[in-house]
């Protein structure tokens, strides 16, 4: 009987973990790494795992090492990732057990989705624990290999830590530091615009989008950043631009509902009405985000 565990990083979530561990009682283990809590979430997380390490991983602004850490201590056969702020909707656990027992795939995507817009995307969650499998990035890790099914049935609800607050410059901090010790990374600088634009620096942001799609390869990321800026151009009232940059994402991946909509917004009233049936229809299909 192949076994399933959740490993998990950590760092000041008492304020919603009871919530993510309640929603895995069903799994077989529940590995958590703090990253250097000073609030009460050793106290949440000792309630329902016995494998909750504290002090021996010094943070170092990098995720994905982190992530390896926490592997460290795993022992079940596959490996489920989720963050503090998220949870597993009822049923996936044993959907999750009966996938994992005879098949050869090695990594599954699963389905989040968001609590606040409930838009949908799919990302590779659960694998096989080897050590050829494993997390890359400093900041919006990702894993090295991509998942070849999607595992029906399964779905993350993701909502929004309070913990974030702690550091909002975080990935900011991060992706400069990043960028300055290696100019040719690519998705970072995708990242890096979106920064600017949670900020409202449109002029920052749009550069760094140039700077990203002038050699991108990954069609969800070109989407995604097309799309963004649209958004961009659209608050500095720059509508044509912003139609423009909205029609090349669509044109990359014409099932993506968020650049149908926005499409239908910048639109006369004549096709609004046209593109927001067509979102209607859209599956979300190779999107980044849902």
């Amino acid at each position: 009987m192949k076994t399933i565990g959740a490993v998990m990083i950590v760092k000041n979530e008492e304020k919603c973990l009871a919530k993510c561990l309640e929603s895995l009682h069903e799994l077989d283990e529940i590995v958590i790494l703090d990253t250097g809590s000073t609030d009460k979430t050793g106290e949440v997380a000792r309630r329902f795992t016995d494998h909750y390490i504290e002090g021996a991983y010094k943070w170092d602004d990098n995720f994905a090492e982190a992530r390896g850490e926490a592997a460290k201590y795993a022992s079940a056969d596959w490996t489920l990732i989720l963050d503090a702020d998220e949870w597993l909707v009822p049923g996936s656990a044993a959907i999750i057990k009966d996938a994992i027992q005879d098949t050869d795939i090695r990594v599954f995507d699963i389905v989040a989705e968001s609590e606040r817009t409930h838009g949908k995307h799919q990302q590779p969650r659960l694998y096989v624990r080897s050590p050829d499998i494993f997390w890359k990035g400093r900041i919006h890790n990702y894993l090295n290999v991509r998942g070849t099914k999607l595992l029906d049935g399964v779905t993350v609800m993701y909502g929004y830590s309070p913990a974030h607050k702690d550091d909002p410059d975080r990935a900011l901090r991060i992706l400069t530091n990043e960028l300055d010790k290696n100019p040719l990374l690519k998705r970072e600088k995708l990242y890096l615009a979106r920064e600017y634009m949670y900020r409202k620096n449109w002029d920052e942001a749009l550069k760094w989008y140039s700077t990203f799609l002038s050699n991108a390869t990954w069609a969800p990321e070109i989407a995604e950043a097309h799309y963004n800026v649209a958004l961009c151009h659209k608050q500095s009232g720059h509508w044509q631009k912003a139609r423009d940059a909205c029609m090349k994402a669509i044109g990359v991946n014409p099932d993506f509902k968020r650049a149908l909509i926005l499409m239908g917004d910048l639109s006369f009233p004549d096709n609004k009405e046209k593109w927001h049936r067509l979102a209607t229809v859209a599956q979300n299909k190779g999107v980044l985000f849902g």
